[in-house]
């Protein structure tokens, strides 16, 4: 899995949601896990789901690899953390009644191997959230131009299973208008603080850069963002073919 130590002081300035997204989408979280006695944040980061989910009276251990978000995390009064890799939890078989999941497939090398272990620890149901645009964003242009330079991203994603694995109850949480800086996006995937360019080599990086500055340089667009709350019964995930895992 990809350690996030290297961002992990700027995490949340970088990659929070506005805050009034943040308050509905804790709070939808909040209602769909009001039932659960313990919920494991696998990838929890700096705890910026788990710290306003443990605000609200619900049992959150988090889990991730980086010793530096963790410590992010901690200073958010969170105590219930562990450090390990998703793909071998260091859980018991059924540890936990739900588990979260949210922006962390695409950052492990074998995606399948964590649905198994989210599969392997959780007991009844799991959660995600997912951002949808209706504009295709130069993070995604990004993606799109390593993969044409032969260094392909991860394909799986918590949207993407989405696809993979019909969920028991999918719902929009909150739509809401964006106006980006195209230079500051750039300037965001220049300075490699988006995890898509940590792989990539200097040169095909560079290149990259360079195209993305030379058509969209300049421009100011505006996009429309859905967020969506996903629902597995754990069930589900477990038939889902981790034969590659």
């Amino acid at each position: 899995m990809r350690n996030f130590d290297r961002v992990a002081g700027i995490y949340d300035s970088t990659r929070g949601l506005p805050p009034f997204v943040m308050t509905v989408v804790v709070s939808s979280l909040a209602d769909e896990l009001r039932n659960s006695g313990t919920i494991l944040d696998a990838g929890v980061g700096t705890g910026r789901f788990a710290g306003p989910l443990k605000e609200k009276g619900l049992d959150v251990v988090g889990l991730d690899v980086s010793k530096a978000m963790l410590s992010e995390a901690k200073k958010k009064s969170l105590t219930n953390l562990v450090m390990g890799e998703l793909t071998t939890m260091p859980f018991a078989n059924e540890a936990f009644d739900s588990c979260l999941m949210v922006h962390v497939l695409h950052l492990v090398e074998n995606p399948m191997r964590l649905l198994s272990e989210i599969a392997r620890v959780c007991r009844s149901s799991v959660l995600s959230v997912a951002e949808v645009s209706d504009k295709e964003s130069i993070r995604e242009d990004y993606i799109r131009l390593r993969s044409e330079m032969g260094h392909q991203a991860s394909e799986i994603s918590e949207h993407r299973l989405m696809a993979l694995v019909t969920p028991t109850k999918l719902k929009d949480i909150v739509t809401y208008p964006v106006e980006t800086r195209a230079d500051d996006d750039i300037t965001y995937l220049r300075d490699r603080i988006s995890s898509v360019t940590w792989d990539v080599p200097d040169d095909v990086h560079e290149g990259i850069i360079n195209r993305l500055a030379t058509t969209m340089g300049g421009k100011v667009y505006k996009s429309n963002k859905t967020i969506k709350l996903a629902i597995w019964d754990v069930d589900s995930i477990r038939s889902v073919d981790h034969s590659h895992a």
